[in-house]
């Protein structure tokens, strides 16, 4: 009985090396680095306003998610010539909009994380 249990054992050690050998040369080819991006949807407290400039609500999204690596920032504050700065665009490796639930974001990084518990 000792002497199976330490075959078991012995074969669970290196499939686990095996394994982690193997997801982090996935990890590698996918790349090491990987940056997602998460837009929060708009809380009730998320108004615009200051004694110069009035504005009690935003009358359009600051943050507008466009597919799933890219999102669109348009600036809601006038720069001194009292002109809004353009739109920008970022692009990241995935980004999950305010309507994405924390299962489905869990399930995208749940590979990175598994890779930086294992070392």
């Amino acid at each position: 009985m000792q002497r199976q249990l330490a075959e078991v054992t012995e074969r669970y050690q290196v499939e686990k090396s095996r394994r982690k050998s193997l997801h982090n040369t996935l990890v590698e080819l996918r790349g090491n680095i990987r940056v997602h991006c998460r837009v929060r949807p708009v809380l009730p407290f998320d108004e615009v306003g200051d004694k110069r400039n009035e504005v009690s609500s935003l009358s359009y999204p600051v943050v507008t998610v466009l597919d799933e690596e890219t999102v669109c920032f348009r600036p809601i504050r006038q720069n001194v010539r009292g002109e809004l700065p353009p739109v920008k665009m970022f692009e990241y490796d995935r980004v999950y909009g305010p309507d994405d639930q924390q299962p489905t974001i869990f399930g995208d990084v749940k590979p990175l994380l598994t890779s930086l518990l294992d070392g």
